[in-house]
């Protein structure tokens, strides 16, 4: 008995010996990637004080899709009608002006300088990308994270499709008017005069789309 009383002692031993012996692997822990799945396809997403938008423009199906070689972009259109009947996941939405304004409050770098909502920017590369942006005095720091990139708008007229001056970026929002025709309103950033323009278009010009949720 007592000598495998020993035995047992002395594998005990070596057990622990060679325990401490291997180094303890730990799993990677990846950094959890903000983001959110819409129609299929997953988008990044920035936090902006008390709301969460798309950090890059939609691009699923509804609106048109164009290559603007010139600015060195592809991507998706949207007329005002087209983006308000996309299903989106529950809280997100199609920005209003007043969202738009919202998010421009929270970098203390724009002040309201008229009565259609039209704002002037103090630090207009904080809103645009680092690349992609040609003729413009400014060069995008990308600081928001919000991605903007310099693009056209696009017409549509008797089925055709044209894209219209690049030297901005336009979005839809959720506002209209309504006159003699249709009006839609579109966001316009324009880093170069570091102004932020509230434009009233008919109903058959489509611009980029970001979504946004309140937190």
């Amino acid at each position: 008995m007592k000598g495998k009383f020993k035995l047992l002692i002395i594998g005990y031993g070596i057990f622990i010996l060679m325990s401490c012996g291997k180094s303890v692997v730990k799993p990677k822990v990846q950094p959890p990637i903000k983001g959110v799945e819409i129609n299929g396809t997953a988008y990044l997403t920035d936090t902006i004080g008390s709301q969460v938008w798309l950090a890059v423009n939609y691009s699923g199906t509804g609106g048109y899709h164009v290559t603007y070689s010139n600015y060195n972009y592809d991507g998706y259109f949207y007329t005002q009608s087209q983006a308000l009947a996309l299903t989106l996941p529950t809280g997100w939405r199609v920005p209003s002006i007043a969202d738009f304004n919202k998010m421009l409050s929270n970098f203390g770098n724009a002040s309201n300088i008229d009565a259609y909502g039209d704002y002037a920017l103090i630090n207009p590369e904080m809103l645009i990308t680092t690349q992609h942006w040609i003729d413009v005095q400014h060069q995008g720091t990308n600081a928001a994270g919000l991605n903007i990139v310099q693009t056209p708008y696009v017409t549509i007229q008797n089925g055709q499709i044209s894209s219209q001056d690049g030297q901005f970026s336009y979005f839809v929002t959720s506002d209209s008017k309504s006159t003699s025709g249709i009006l839609q309103y579109s966001f316009q950033f324009d880093p170069d005069f570091e102004f932020i323009g509230i434009n009233q278009d008919p109903a058959t010009h489509a611009f980029n789309l970001r979504l946004v949720k309140d937190l």
